[in-house]
């Protein structure tokens, strides 16, 4: 059964453009807390960080067991970072077209953690350390080995296609190979199993 959807926002274009997508969603007023647990979409201010307040917020929803959707008109992946550090599932620009703004929210729906690849990136060079001892699992190719190095030095796909002199498409496949052999949905699931931790939840 999916989880009922909040809409805990302030601007005015953002409430019509997510009221339009997501029609059943309850739009929250006056800070409202949400009722049973569900995915909550949290308007912040635009910045390379969040705002305490924003990130108390974020925190005290997912200690009510909601997921945090965070959205912005102006998205930056350090910003992006810091709600994954803080206890948020998601990152995405407020304005973001419909099938996009579904999918985010289908993710969560099924537990998992929502970002584009440059906030992935971020993210993931901020996790890594500067030489990770990875113990690689021995069902992974060369390849596929390589790949996932890059990927916990945060290369984008484009990054990785162009150091290993192979297509953007071939990186994709490999991508989702391992994805699979890890037992993960995305890259940053990824980087915490290699690094033998705990998935966000």
């Amino acid at each position: 059964m999916s989880k009922p959807v909040y809409l805990d926002l302030e601007s005015a274009s953002l409430k019509s453009h997510w009221g339009k997508v997501v029609p059943n969603a309850e739009l929250l007023s006056d800070k409202r807390v949400p009722g049973s647990p569900g995915i909550v979409v949290l308007e912040v201010k635009a910045g390379n960080d969040l705002e305490p307040s924003d990130r108390d917020t974020i925190q005290a929803l997912t200690r009510q067991g909601h997921r945090v959707l965070v959205t912005t008109l102006y998205p930056l992946p350090a910003q992006g970072v810091a709600v994954i550090r803080a206890g948020g599932h998601g990152y995405i620009h407020g304005l973001a077209h419909p099938d996009r703004i579904r999918s985010a929210l289908d993710a969560l729906q099924s537990g998992q953690v929502w970002l584009n690849e440059e906030v992935l990136s971020s993210l993931v060079a901020a996790l890594a350390p500067a030489e990770p001892k990875i113990k690689w699992p021995e069902n992974l190719t060369r390849r596929e080995r390589d790949i996932a190095q890059a990927i916990l030095e945060g290369k984008s796909n484009a990054e990785i296609a162009e150091t290993l002199f192979i297509a953007e498409s071939t990186v994709k496949t490999h991508i989702k190979h391992l994805f699979e052999k890890m037992g993960v949905h995305d890259r940053l699931g990824l980087v915490l199993k290699l690094r033998g931790e705990a998935p966000i939840s």
